[in-house]
């Protein structure tokens, strides 16, 4: 049987017990209160009529009135404690009935006395001494009624301890046999089970894989102990196994080590992480060194000659890189001075084939970069060719009669054909930039020019969103610079675009300033050009850029340009 359940009704049981016992003792002591109120009662009583016999006798001698007085007290005192004791129950007050009945005729007697003594006195004797008997028999009664009443309780109260006492015997014999089942169970179902697992367990971490505990049960430690077997015999099964794969592997090393001697062949083996060295003992026998000798990949290289120690770690390092096995012939000098020389040929295991994967990666990068080149230039191509034509038909406008608007619409139109192309080059140029082969294409140009088309490009989109557009040129700049006009276009086109697409109100100022003039050669000026774009609308300055140099000086030329502007 499993434990979990037996272990469960024991506790239960002990539950069962445990408190039956606690409701023995509450009834105990229920029932003693109660025992002890009926014997406070009946002695109240026997004290009382023991009393009315004595303040009897002393009234009928002396006629004392103070002795009647204390017989009525007395009386009144006797009546209360019979009916405290009818009280108690059912069977308390049909057991006092008779003694109340008793009681009360005890008063009309001795009032009867007291008369008697007051009367004629022909006759008095012998009806007090009549009266008298009969009221010290009547007291007499309620004694021997309260004693009768005193040994009854005393017979109920040893019949409840009696009764008790069995009770409480049975619970504590039932609990010490519960207590010693559990114990049992304890010591035989699971300290003993688990000082066996521990034996053990202790001779399995020595090394012994035959030791068992040979507990067999239904139990949950009959369970554990059987999977804890089972687990020894499969390691036992294992170490077997091992035992049986070294026993080859030594066999291997030995038979390998021999042809190895026989051949001359030695090898070693280096970890790249852990910079860890091993020689064969072949090898050991190469190099003329002992053979428990572990060497470090520098001490390795130091039973080399200098050029050889080089050639070798060119060899070792490329087939690192590269993942290519060396094959090389150097001289060595062993541990005793002679001098060898050596064929060494290996390779480089890679972990996880990175190196291969990297190599394959990169033909994919190559290939894709190549193919996105071929797309943009015969893009940019077909692009070219549309735009070529719009710039014609704009050339051939502009040679036709036109009011002023319509000016203005044809040259910004023009300008923009021009910088629409002028990206379309650099387009092409993508390829020239990836090989390094790109140059800026500087030329002389007007910067007047370059702020007035910058001015006319973007106007109508500023005049559309009611934000005011102010290109200015600084009084220091020169009319004329050398430099890539169109890259500089470009950039002012995008810093003014950028400009107006985030400003809802306010204005946007583009200033082209002159910052400094650097240099004296004759006819040669270099100036730096600062053209800020500002972003002016409530709250907000949305953009600052600062442009690089710009070479002013003689306007001439070696790279012919087109006929156009930015």
């Amino acid at each position: 049987m499993k434990l979990r359940p037996l272990l469960l009704i024991c506790v239960a049981l002990a539950l069962a017990l445990s408190t039956s016992r606690l409701l023995l003792i509450s009834h105990d002591i229920r029932d003693a209160a109660r025992l002890d109120l009926q014997q406070q009662a009946v002695e109240v009583m026997a004290r009382d009529a023991a009393g009315l016999l004595v303040l009897t006798q002393d009234f009928m001698l002396h006629d004392n009135p103070r002795a009647a007085r204390q017989w009525g007290a007395l009386h009144a005192e006797l009546t209360k404690a019979l009916e405290a004791y009818a009280a108690v129950g059912d069977a308390q007050a049909e057991e006092a009935s008779a003694l109340q009945a008793v009681t009360a005729t005890l008063l009309p007697l001795f009032a009867g006395l007291d008369k008697v003594t007051d009367a004629d006195a022909t006759g008095v004797d012998v009806r007090r001494e009549l009266i008298a008997d009969q009221l010290v028999n009547e007291t007499r009664r309620i004694s021997d009624g309260a004693f009768n009443l005193s040994w009854s309780l005393g017979e109920r109260r040893r019949q409840a301890e009696g009764k008790h006492g069995v009770l409480d015997l049975v619970t504590l014999a039932l609990l010490l046999a519960l207590t010693l089942f559990m114990a049992w169970l304890l010591l035989k179902r699971v300290l003993r089970p688990i000082a066996e697992l521990t034996t053990v367990a202790e001779l399995v971490k020595s090394g012994d894989l035959t030791a068992r505990t040979g507990y067999r049960s239904g139990d949950e430690l009959g369970q554990l102990s059987q999977r804890f077997d089972a687990m020894t015999a499969r390691l036992q099964d294992r170490e077997l196994a091992l035992q049986s794969l070294n026993d080859q592997l030594a066999r291997s090393e030995a038979f390998l080590d021999r042809a190895s001697h026989v051949a001359g062949v030695g090898g070693w083996e280096l970890d790249l992480r852990s910079g860890t060295m091993v020689w064969t003992a072949q090898t050991r026998r190469i190099h003329e060194v002992d053979p428990g000798y572990e060497p470090t990949a520098e001490q390795a290289l130091d039973f080399y000659l200098p050029f050889a120690r080089t050639l070798l770690r060119s060899a070792l390092e490329t087939a690192i890189q590269t993942g290519n096995p060396w094959d090389i012939e150097v001289p060595l000098v062993t541990a005793r001075g002679r001098e060898r020389w050596m064929r060494l040929s290996g390779q480089v295991d890679s972990q996880d084939g990175k190196p291969a994967r990297l190599r394959q990666a990169k033909v994919d990068a190559e290939t894709a970069n190549e193919a996105k080149s071929v797309f943009l230039a015969n893009m940019s191509h077909e692009i070219r060719t549309p735009l070529n034509a719009l710039i014609g038909v704009t050339h051939l406008l502009a040679d036709s009669v036109l009011d002023d608007d319509q000016k203005s619409l044809l040259h910004k139109a023009s300008l923009a054909s021009h910088s629409l192309l002028g990206i379309v080059n650099d387009v092409l140029d993508l390829a020239k930039i990836e090989a390094g082969e790109m140059a800026l294409d500087e030329g002389p140009f007007e910067i007047a020019a370059l702020a007035a088309g910058l001015q006319a490009l973007y106007s109508p989109q500023a005049q559309a969103k009611s934000v005011e557009l102010l290109v200015t040129v600084g009084e220091g700049v020169p009319a004329w610079l050398v430099g890539d006009d169109i890259r500089i276009g470009q950039i002012l086109s995008n810093l003014t675009s950028n400009a107006l697409k985030f400003t809802a109100q306010g204005s946007v100022r583009v200033s082209i300033d002159l910052v400094e003039l650097q240099g004296h050669r004759p006819g040669h000026r270099a100036c730096g050009a600062r053209r800020p774009v500002h972003a002016l609308h409530p709250g907000r300055r949305l953009h600052h850029a600062p442009l690089r140099r710009h070479r002013a000086g003689p306007v001439h030329r070696q790279t012919p340009r087109p006929a156009h502007g930015w």
